[in-house]
């Protein structure tokens, strides 16, 4: 007569010791392979290059943030990142420099968002930051931060004659309540939407929608009034001083 098959416990970390005795393995094995397990998942949300979170950490917590925007109704912003003309960086210097620039932009923009954003690679040279809790003024102008940073920096040198330096174009967009609905794809499409108008007003620029400034309407001159006046928190169109009047 066979004996019953037992199944073996799940290794939980309160049954570690008890599955380990029980099976005859130590308990450093138990944990060995449960911190291995770990890491391996870990390694699995991590973009190999750059060592930022990859497109499969951003599925999940923009899914989380979208959640979140359901219960708390506070929006969550969303902005697409895409160097500009890096084909010709990857055709001028070759792929090994153009690695290093997307680690050095990686680094550049996550030295340029605050401590609740999160910044993914989205692939290619693309990257995506999702700013939980945030409403589009506050997102324009960590988005116009990181395109200033990105501008500035001096990426490295090429046989030591050429420091190479980079521009990128910016898509801002934000996920409110009654949006939430539509899901992941959609708040990417939308941001990206932007992203595209952005390459297409002639890149190195940020380009957000908003119902009190419809970007068709809008000159390139008359944008960057605006993200000044956002900046220094002054109108960008004064109101005229009223004339003084004579009583007398």
């Amino acid at each position: 007569m066979s004996m019953p098959i037992r199944r073996m416990p799940r290794c939980r970390s309160g049954l570690s010791k008890r599955v380990a005795k029980r099976c005859c393995v130590p308990v450093e094995e138990v944990f060995r392979l449960k911190y291995q397990n770990k890491r391996l998942r870990d390694l699995s949300y991590v973009d190999s290059m750059t060592g930022i979170p990859n497109f499969r950490a951003l599925t999940e917590f923009l899914v989380a943030q979208i959640n979140k925007t359901i219960r708390t109704a506070i929006p969550t912003a969303i902005i697409m990142i895409d160097i500009d003309d890096f084909k010709k960086i990857n055709d001028s210097y070759g792929h090994l420099v153009g690695d290093i620039v997307l680690k050095e932009i990686a680094k550049v923009i996550k030295n340029s968002i605050r401590a609740s954003d999160q910044v993914f690679r989205y692939g290619g040279e693309e990257f995506t930051v999702v700013l939980p809790q945030t409403q589009l003024d506050e997102a324009i102008k960590v988005a116009e931060r990181i395109r200033r940073n990105i501008e500035l920096h001096q990426l490295c040198k090429f046989n030591n004659l050429h420091n190479i330096s980079v521009t990128a174009s910016l898509g801002v967009s934000t996920i409110t309540p009654s949006s939430s609905h539509l899901g992941f794809n959609a708040a990417i499409d939308s941001a990206d939407k932007l992203l595209i108008e952005a390459k297409r007003s002639g890149k190195n620029t940020v380009m957000w929608e908003s119902k009190a400034v419809k970007e068709a309407e809008v000159s390139k001159e008359e944008r960057k009034i605006i993200l000044e006046a956002l900046f220094s928190n002054v109108s960008p169109h004064p109101e005229p001083e009223e004339a003084s009047t004579n009583d007398g």
